[in-house]
């Protein structure tokens, strides 16, 4: 947890003690999820979580307790039914030893704006964090309002064929007006990044490729350090 303490405190300190909602999109086993109310105890705080394992680990938690609002659902760029393997799961396994879900699951996915429909009101300013291993690709270009504030895991490189690289995503945010503001590392392994983007209305973002790249290439010399 001392990770998670130190990425949620450097972004309270960038995006102020008054945010009007947050939506955790993969929650987990919602490790996190009272460190967020404990943050922003006046938040509307949304999860969505995919995994039946991981949801039946957060029920028997007591962690679903400080969501204002629950969707068992996997984001996606349209609504479909979406197979979800179990198999390849490692993480939270000595917890969920004794949970038995049929393999494989189907689930039905909802885009982030049907998400807002059957949530709202989402109060401003709002802060959507992204935990959704490669799913960035499909769920941002779908996307149609502006978070003031987005905060994605920044792979290095691409985990599967159709993921975004680190450069990939950081360049598409700038594309629709968001610029990086502060990264930090929130896994729990101590390795990786997260980076915190926020919205600017009517700016011109070109000349903010060049920066982003320079910023790319000293992000990932360091996180090949954390690696030896």
């Amino acid at each position: 947890m001392r990770n998670a303490t130190n990425g949620f405190n450097k972004i309270r300190r960038c995006v102020g003690r008054n945010l009007g909602t947050i939506v955790i999109a993969g929650m987990g086993p919602g490790y996190e999820l009272a460190l967020v109310k404990q943050l922003w105890p006046h938040v509307k705080l949304i999860a969505v979580e995919m995994n039946p394992i991981t949801i039946a680990i957060a029920k028997r938690r007591g962690r679903l307790s400080h969501i204002d609002h629950f969707f068992h659902t996997a984001l996606w760029s349209d609504v479909r039914d979406v197979e979800f393997c179990l198999s390849g799961e490692s993480s939270c396994i000595l917890e969920a030893q004794d949970i038995n879900v049929p393999e494989p699951c189907t689930i039905r996915s909802m885009t982030l704006d049907i998400l807002r429909e059957q949530s709202q009101p989402w109060p401003e300013p709002i802060l959507l964090w992204l935990d959704c291993e490669g799913s960035e690709r499909y769920i941002l270009p779908a996307m149609s309002y502006k978070p003031k504030f987005i905060n994605l895991e920044m792979g290095i490189t691409r985990i599967l064929p159709n993921m975004w690289s680190a450069l990939e995503l950081w360049n598409y945010m700038t594309s629709i007006n968001y610029e990086a503001i502060i990264g930090h590392s929130f896994s729990r392994f101590g390795i990786g990044m997260d980076m915190l983007f926020r919205y600017i209305e009517n700016k011109d973002m070109s000349k903010a490729v060049k920066r982003t790249e320079q910023k790319h290439t000293k992000s990932h010399l360091n996180y090949m350090k954390l690696l030896k």
